[in-house]
């Protein structure tokens, strides 16, 4: 018997895909050139890993109820991924 309250496996692939690039953090960190005084950068740089753990396990946790608010979530953690993508790719260009 199948436990319904499982999302499908697709789906569950897709929030563990969406944890993936965390594992590139780190070298995000030693590639971007944070200024002493930009702290918000620092701020944003700092808080990711917590923002797209804490959205994937809402999204997760919420995707029975309200598949909405699920894929907006997951839809969010890959926007700020590729703003991250394009702010690494100006900062090595620089």
């Amino acid at each position: 018997m199948k436990n319904s309250s499982r999302p499908p496996v697709r789906y569950r692939l897709l929030v563990g895909a969406t944890i993936v690039p965390l594992l590139l953090w780190p070298w995000l960190l030693s590639v971007l050139p944070v200024a002493d005084g930009d702290d918000t950068m620092r701020l944003l740089l700092l808080c990711l890993p917590a923002y797209v753990l804490l959205s994937c396990y809402v999204a997760y946790r919420t995707r029975r109820e309200r598949p909405e608010v699920s894929w907006v979530l997951l839809a969010l953690c890959w926007v700020s991924y590729a703003m991250l993508a394009m702010l690494a790719a100006v900062a090595l260009r620089a």
